[in-house]
């Protein structure tokens, strides 16, 4: 999830959502700032994100272990060992731009 911080024109949250079945998620967004560029993608046991934070901004990252990294401009990277209750099943794939992947 990409929600507007305030002023919106200058900061933003990141916080996303594992499912049971939601492994990995990729997107970009093109803001007043610049271009915000999400990666994220877990495991059983971590989860790994980068964010791309454009120019005269500010992103507070909210990561599964409850923890809320903030970064500005360039780039983020964390990840944190995941909490029993939410590890992912890895079985498919989804971008913001389409459907679900099959995964073998």
């Amino acid at each position: 999830m990409l929600t507007p911080g305030k002023p919106a024109r200058e900061s933003f949250v990141v916080a996303p959502v594992l499912g049971a079945h939601l492994t990995w998620a990729s997107g970009m967004f093109d803001g007043p700032q610049g271009t915000i560029g999400v990666d994220w993608s877990a495991d059983r046991e971590t989860f790994w994100i980068d964010v791309t934070v454009p120019p005269g901004s500010t992103a507070t990252v909210v990561l599964p272990d409850s923890t809320s990294p903030r970064a500005g401009p360039g780039h983020l990277h964390g990840e944190c060992t995941l909490p029993p209750a939410s590890h992912p099943l890895p079985i498919h794939h989804h971008t913001l731009e389409g459907a679900p992947h099959a995964h073998a």
